[in-house]
């Protein structure tokens, strides 16, 4: 009897707390770092754009296809045009600096 429970419990992997989580990659941590800091960047560029040169984002929400909605009571902006132009340029901008 002991010898078939030993024989049927050693199909199983045991694991215990001390296995989870699982180790973490350290080439992942990095790239999540990076990513932190490269945000917290651009973060930073886009508070001083706001803050020293506002002329700068003018054009935002003022091209053709932004729409603006004026009701007494409410206002609703939507600005697709103006959110086009700004992934048109992230996208050419991570482009040029991500591309390998």
């Amino acid at each position: 009897m002991q010898a078939n429970l030993h024989h049927y419990l050693s199909h199983f992997k045991w694991v215990t707390y001390l296995d989870y989580p699982p180790p973490a990659n350290h080439q992942s941590l990095m790239n999540s770092s990076h990513g932190l800091i490269a945000l917290g960047a651009l973060i930073l560029a886009l508070g001083l754009i706001l803050s020293y040169a506002p002329w700068l984002l003018s054009w935002f929400g003022k091209l053709p296809g932004d729409i603006h909605i004026e009701n007494k009571h409410s206002t609703v902006f939507i600005p697709i045009s103006s959110m086009i132009v700004v992934s048109l340029l992230l996208s050419l901008l991570l482009n040029l600096f991500f591309r390998k």
